[in-house]
């Protein structure tokens, strides 16, 4: 879908500019039932969905999800995902604490269109795991690698023992809520409850396979195929294949045979140790860059997640207790291995065994029993002195590309710029923040600059308007255009 500028705003994958505009109007209000919300500001968005940050009439602070439908085929499927999302979140949030909580959910009426369906969920301050590693300017130690693989684990294996599969574990749908180190995981709108159907699901009847899920965080077992016996294959009213008892859409290959694509919780746990545990490691994910059909062949093969060879060729992207221990890096390369083996037999069977592992290596690398108690301590390290350190040490490499005037060649930047004040708005980064308004007015004044930092700056405070409602942002914004 292609984006156009509408009164300071831009269309967010989908989302019209109008409806973000709309939502951020300071001290905006929307009314469900006997509850009213005070819209803030702009935590994220993406596909049709947004998420806002809101107040209720008592106070408490509360994250609002809508979805935004504008009545085509895309928006009618991913309705039905968002009212999958709501129903699994909140059966899941009210018996594990792992999970963001559901509270009230509905249907904003605007007067223009359909309604917007939405719910009220935990408000969790903090940062995903995507927006650490992408702030992280060294690699993770090893206790915190452990840490944080031990704590999504538990968090997995909480959600998979009530027979709910995630199907879309990755950084950015792993929240932490930094002021009690807590982590929850968040985005259900693809999840499976095993209870009520066949673990496994294709899209259609076609020879063309549609997978579920974001691409460079697939399982290779996404694809693997289980094949469905005729005598269990009928046809349904609008003439697709599909499974006589479960009504799972089958899919119908070139000979005639039927087969359905497995998406139980191997996937979940496959993705964690293979992909996820990588990155950690390495802060890096190896298919992140590739086109669709070069992923999906390098998630199969599994031959780019080599963490040997990684450590060879980037050994400084990598903690150095690794590099220097081979029986850690050995162990941490096993546990990869395992979690893409050809053979889906061969892989994780639950959650609970990629825990006990992490807690084994996390022993043998601290020397100390590596469990609950411990991993407390490392997270309020990590969320204290850590991060602290690095928001400073971001901060100053931004401040040094600002002055050696390459701030806007980097469209990295940009993102941690808007990560650092989501963060924390210290005296320091608000007034850098105030140098780039002074800067972006002066360009704005002036009638030859460079085009790439009008550009940039244009839309870095088109952002900041978005997350601090404020109309200097907005009017610097426009002025750059």
């Amino acid at each position: 879908m292609t984006t156009r500028p509408t009164q300071g705003h831009t269309a967010a994958d989908g989302v019209p500019a109008f409806f973000i505009a709309r939502l951020l109007e300071p001290g905006a209000k929307i009314h469900l039932g006997y509850e009213t919300f005070t819209m803030e500001s702009l935590i994220g968005s993406g596909g049709l969905g947004v998420i806002i940050k809101a107040r209720r009439t008592n106070g408490d602070t509360v994250a609002l999800k809508f979805l935004y439908d504008n009545g085509d085929i895309e928006s009618r499927i991913m309705r039905e995902r968002f009212i999958n999302e709501i129903r699994t979140t909140k059966m899941v949030s009210e018996i594990s604490e792992r999970c963001v909580k559901v509270y009230e959910c509905g249907v904003y009426e605007t007067g223009n269109g359909p309604g917007m369906p939405f719910y009220s969920m935990e408000y969790v301050q903090g940062l995903s795991l995507e927006d650490l590693i992408f702030l992280r300017q060294r690699p993770f130690e090893i206790r915190e690698i452990c840490a944080l693989m031990w704590l999504i684990a538990d968090a997995i294996n909480d959600i998979h023992c009530r027979n709910i599969v995630h199907r879309d574990i990755k950084p950015s749908n792993i929240l932490f809520d930094e002021n009690r180190a807590v982590l929850k995981v968040t985005d259900f709108g693809i999840s499976k409850d095993l209870k009520a159907a066949l673990n496994v699901t294709t899209h259609s009847k076609t020879e063309d396979m549609f997978v579920l899920g974001t691409v460079h965080y697939l399982s290779r077992y996404s694809f693997e195929k289980i094949p469905i016996d005729e005598s269990d294959v009928v046809e349904n009213k609008l003439g697709e294949y599909v499974h006589a008892r479960t009504g799972v859409p089958l899919f119908r290959n070139f000979d005639g045979t039927f087969d359905m694509t497995y998406k139980g919780k191997k996937i979940d746990l496959s993705v964690l140790s293979s992909t996820i545990l990588f990155e950690i490691i390495t802060r890096h994910n190896p298919f992140k860059n590739s086109p669709l059909t070069g992923a999906i062949n390098d998630i199969i093969s599994g031959k780019k997640l080599n963490l040997r060879q990684f450590c060879k060729d980037f050994p400084t992207q990598v903690d150095s207790q690794i590099i220097r221990s081979s029986d850690i890096l050995s162990r941490f390369s096993a546990m990869i291995h395992k979690g893409t083996h050809p053979e889906m037999e061969q892989t994780y069977s639950s959650a609970e065994q990629i825990r006990d592992e992490i807690e084994t290596i996390g022993r043998h690398a601290v020397g100390k029993k590596f469990g609950a108690r411990m991993i407390t301590s490392i997270m309020k390290d990590f969320f204290g002195v850590t991060l602290g350190e690095d928001f400073l040490l971001t901060l100053s490499n931004l401040e040094n590309t600002f002055r050696n005037g390459t701030l806007g060649e980097d469209p990295d930047n940009l993102q941690r710029i808007l990560l650092l004040y989501k963060l924390r708005r210290s005296d320091r980064l608000m007034e850098f923040i105030n140098t780039l308004l002074q800067r972006a007015g002066h360009i704005a004044d002036a009638k030859k600059t460079e085009e790439r930092e009008r550009r940039f700056l244009s839309k870095l405070f088109g952002k900041l308007y978005q997350f601090s409602i404020d109309k200097r942002h907005l009017t610097v914004s426009e002025a750059l255009r």
